[in-house]
């Protein structure tokens, strides 16, 4: 049987963070559809508030949030939701107009009140005043008769932490019947969790923790005398929402985090996860952060400052699902082609942002792939190989170029287009070593920039090219300095006005350059989506801005 109960149960004030929470959100290197999805699950609404005297109830006023002010004047009842904790006094009372004194009857919604008349209203002796204007004459009115004013709303509600279950951290509070609701002392912190012999719900709206009764009894850490711990629990996704914090002083036990080192450490410099944690854990870990702060105990109020959301692994066409039977078991692909097999082709299947279709028949590609470097690079290490003096420079050049690329492309999380260029690499480090002319300074580059892909096939090359200690603690190839081609400017890149990023170009690059550099950049095509600007305006060394 299922019924529904008042309980009391604990809360943190989100919704006290709302605006701030909003505006910081413009500063985040975040993906645009993150950073939509948390404006939305906020919701700020922007209208002014109405204060209705009420007659014949034992309320004697009732607060009205609209957001079309405009259309007071046509009210002609007041509706109440069937949710209203006070709706059976409510339904029959009248309310006397905030504006015009006049009397309205109150009445039951039958669903969502809403119908706003649109565009031109009456509004007595404004005449046909259009909507905007007639909104902004009704708002003052209001506040010059103390009936209410301008108000915003938030969609985001205060977030429900406590649980009636065995499992989690105890509610760190106590209450004493002299003293009132207590927090348990910070020096007994954490309340640890008590032994029971049944740790299931009880089924009658207790706490499983009730039944330790020994734990439950304790004392008043203000007067000494008997007290009662709270028996609910915290959720989990509360713990979720500090782990970062956690991290860096694990090792420490008499204290949640270390002052200095999540001064040195924090805030996170990249976050990488799923986008279906938008509006939980992402914006939860935002208000944590954000109410520590507050209190001094963490530098920032932010604390991831770039997030990027993986994409989403399809097979035929479909996300997988065991009901629909196309689950894909690693176990199986991983026994038959060796691990990092697989985990290079899940890289190079399609951007890490967007994800792609897993086709079986594909990852035979990369394990020719896997099979070239294998024998490249053990050929190009051997005594035989005799390079053209003449082609070293160009070649040393093309090396440079390689380790470039790669170390861009794993900046902006392009795996597949770096495993590109590695296999354009491998293939002409195979043809060279295949006529005896391969250097071996490029098989231990190609080794050390695929070490991140394919860890155990680049450790066992590693070896056998006689290089020390293991690839993975050797220096990544240093990038080659960028060409000195005289003085650099800054230009923003700016979507119907707003600066959205930045080019770094030689003075007087040219209005078409520039276009073609700023639709390049990996952030304006996250932002445009897909979309093509109706129209371009670049101004060499000053701006380039996207009309759409």
């Amino acid at each position: 049987r299922v019924e529904q109960r008042s309980l009391p149960q604990w809360y943190l004030l989100t919704s006290r963070h709302a605006q701030a929470l909003l505006d910081d959100l413009d500063e985040l290197d975040w993906p645009e559809a993150t950073k939509k999805a948390q404006r939305d699950w906020i919701g700020r609404t922007d209208g002014a508030v109405a204060r209705f005297e009420l007659r014949g109830c034992p309320l004697h006023e009732i607060e009205v949030f609209t957001t079309r002010p405009d259309a007071l004047y046509g009210m002609t009842s007041l509706l109440v939701g069937a949710e209203h904790p006070r709706h059976d006094q409510l339904v029959g009372a009248t309310a006397v107009h905030p504006l015009t004194g006049e009397l309205l009857p109150v009445r039951a919604a039958g669903g969502r009140p809403g119908g706003d008349p649109a565009g031109v209203v009456p509004a007595h002796d404004d005449g046909g005043m259009p909507s905007e204007r007639a909104a902004r004459a009704a708002v003052e009115r209001l506040r010059q008769a103390g009936r209410g004013g301008p108000s915003v709303r938030y969609r985001l509600r205060d977030w429900l932490v406590s649980r009636r279950r065995y499992w989690g951290p105890p509610v760190p509070v106590v209450t004493c019947p002299a003293d009132g609701t207590l927090p348990v002392p910070e020096r007994e912190l954490p309340v640890p969790l008590p032994q029971v012999e049944d740790f299931w719900p009880l089924g009658t709206g207790v706490p499983p923790l009730a039944s330790a009764v020994d734990w439950v009894a304790t004392r008043c850490p203000r007067c000494g005398g008997p007290a009662r711990r709270d028996t609910d629990v915290l959720d989990s996704s509360l713990d979720a929402a500090w782990y970062y914090l956690r991290y860096p002083s694990s090792d420490l036990h008499d204290r949640a985090f270390d002052r200095r080192r999540t001064w040195t450490w924090l805030p996170v410099d990249s976050y990488i996860g799923g986008n279906e944690h938008a509006v939980g854990h992402l914006l939860q870990a935002r208000f944590v952060m954000r109410a520590l702060h507050d209190l001094g105990l963490v530098p920032t109020p932010e604390p991831f400052r770039r997030f990027r959301a993986h994409g989403v692994i399809l097979r035929d066409g479909a996300k997988m699902s065991k009901t629909r039977g196309n689950v894909v078991d690693p176990d199986r692909y991983i026994e038959r082609h060796g691990a990092d097999t697989l985990r290079l082709y899940l890289m190079f299947m399609g951007r890490y942002g967007t994800g792609g279709d897993f086709r079986e028949e594909a990852i035979g590609g990369v394990r020719r792939f896997v099979e070239r470097v294998w024998r490249a690079v053990q050929r190009a290490a051997g005594p035989w190989q005799h390079p053209d003096p003449a082609a070293v420079p160009e070649r040393e050049r093309r090396r440079q170029r390689l380790v470039a690329a790669v170390d861009r492309r794993i900046e902006r999380l392009a795996y597949n287009t770096a495993i590109a260029e590695l296999m354009r690499f491998a293939r002409s480090l195979d043809r060279e070593a295949a006529s005896g002319c391969a250097l071996r300074a490029d098989a231990v580059t190609l080794v050390s920039l695929l070490a991140p892909f394919a860890p155990h096939l680049t450790e066992e090359l590693w070896q056998r090219l006689g290089e020390r200690g293991s690839v993975h603690d050797a220096p990544w190839p240093a990038r080659p300095p960028e060409p000195d081609a005289g003085p650099r400017v800054t230009v923003p890149v700016a979507i119907d006005g707003k600066p959205r990023a930045r080019l770094e170009v030689p003075a007087g690059t040219g209005a078409n350059e520039l276009e073609r550099l700023a639709l390049g950049l990996p952030r304006i095509a996250e932002l445009l989506d897909g979309r093509v600007p109706s129209r371009v305006v670049a101004v060499p060394d000053r701006i380039v801005n996207l009309v759409l």
